[in-house]
């Protein structure tokens, strides 16, 4: 078999949907997501393969230890994913991968928690497959991070979610703020913050915002995201 002629494994294809969802990936983080925690050099062969025969392409990030990332081409998206316009439309390639890399350990989290039964990315999200739920089309239409439906004593609800990597001007969170407290789908949204600083630009935006005191940002940092408790501005908790 050529270098170009790879069997495609469905260990492969878990590979290029798990590529589709993320936007992009660090060898560790697929290493532990699909390999199962196979070894360093497995994982590298494989994905040298997928390379070589056009299925993936990669890129250093040339600060923090130029890690090597991964993503999806074409050839992958059209052979594995999907040929409507929408699902090509919402290929998108990381412009943002710092942001993006930490988005998929954050998912990672939610997603070993006992009350969080899905986790829709926005690279998924953009597909539109899932309006047929139009809770999820509606909130989807906001540009959120990722949706999380999640399980509350028997409750169904669907929590959106927002991490904040570098700070903003005042005036954007508020017009943020504001398409979210508009929209009366939006259950409670989960605000991740790189740090302490972005959290108080945010919170007092949302005070700006809300009259009645009836805040639906519940916020944590990156720092204390291990726990999975998000607070509100009336010390009401989500402990997710």
């Amino acid at each position: 078999m050529s270098k170009t002629n790879v069997e495609i494994t469905s260990r492969d294809r878990k590979l290029f949907k798990y590529l589709f969802t993320n936007k992009i990936a660090t060898n560790e983080q697929i290493r532990v997501d699909v390999f199962n925690n196979s070894s360093k050099q497995v994982v590298h062969r494989r994905l040298n393969k997928l390379i070589s025969a056009k299925y993936l392409d990669a890129k250093y990030l040339r600060t923090k230890g130029n890690r090597l990332t991964y993503f999806l081409t074409n050839k992958a998206m059209t052979n594995f994913i999907g040929f409507k316009k929408d699902i090509i439309k919402a290929h998108k390639k990381s412009y943002c991968p710092y942001h993006d890399l930490t988005l998929v350990d954050i998912k990672r989290k939610f997603l070993n928690s006992n009350i969080v039964t899905n986790y829709y990315s926005e690279n998924t999200l953009s597909t539109g497959i899932f309006d047929n739920n139009e809770m999820i089309k509606s909130i989807r239409e906001l540009n959120p991070d990722a949706i999380l439906k999640v399980n509350i004593q028997g409750e169904e609800y669907y929590f959106t979610l927002e991490y904040e990597r570098s700070q903003k001007v005042i005036r954007r969170y508020e017009t943020l703020i504001k398409n979210y407290y508009q929209n009366p789908n939006v259950q409670a949204v989960l605000f991740i913050c790189e740090n302490e600083q972005i959290k108080k630009q945010v919170m007092k935006a949302e005070k700006r915002i809300v009259s009645q005191n009836e805040f639906k940002f519940f916020y944590t940092t990156l720092e204390e995201l291990n726990s999975l408790i998000f607070i509100n501005q009336n010390q009401e908790v989500l402990n997710m």
